[in-house]
């Protein structure tokens, strides 16, 4: 089963993966993981290493934009975590602070969790900015019966497994 999940930062795509990783067994790849190195640095191996992930037999992807479903054929399930800015922005903060003042790593990734006007404005605006060329894509690729739309924060796992079946 290929599995990619999108939505804006504090949506709850890393969560979503995780609890998907538990009950499928699926590898979890985030793409932040291949994209970034330690302090911010763009990973010039970006795009070889995310082919080497969507090669994969099975796999769940999680990223908030929309650059990788043309490369997707083989996708089973597209989730897109389409929640509520006041929601994301305290999670933001939330794994912010934990990760600042316990140390807490975020999803394996040696960087700094960061809380800055651009990412801000990144949240804000992912329902108008990315959102549109999310779905102008699933259309394009004929994805449409395996797009799951999720617009709370509430019960969104059981909802991603009645989606799955």
């Amino acid at each position: 089963m290929r599995i990619y999940i999108t939505g804006p930062a504090g949506s709850g795509k890393s969560t979503i993966a995780k609890q998907l990783w538990e009950y499928y067994s699926l590898p979890v790849t985030h793409l932040d993981t291949l994209l970034w190195k330690e302090n911010w640095i763009e990973n010039p191996d970006y795009k070889e290493l995310q082919g080497e992930v969507l090669k994969k037999e099975s796999w769940i992807i999680e990223w908030p934009s929309c650059s990788i479903i043309k490369s997707m054929d083989m996708v089973d399930a597209i989730i897109i975590l389409n929640t509520g800015y006041i929601g994301n922005m305290g999670r933001i903060l939330k794994r912010t602070l934990l990760h600042r003042f316990w140390k807490e790593k975020r999803i394996g990734i040696k960087i700094t969790e960061r809380w800055n006007m651009s990412l801000f404005l990144k949240t804000l605006t992912w329902r108008k900015r990315q959102l549109p060329r999310i779905l102008k894509n699933i259309e394009l690729h004929g994805l449409q019966e395996k797009t799951c739309i999720i617009h709370t924060s509430k019960n969104m796992f059981q909802e991603v497994q009645r989606f799955l079946g």
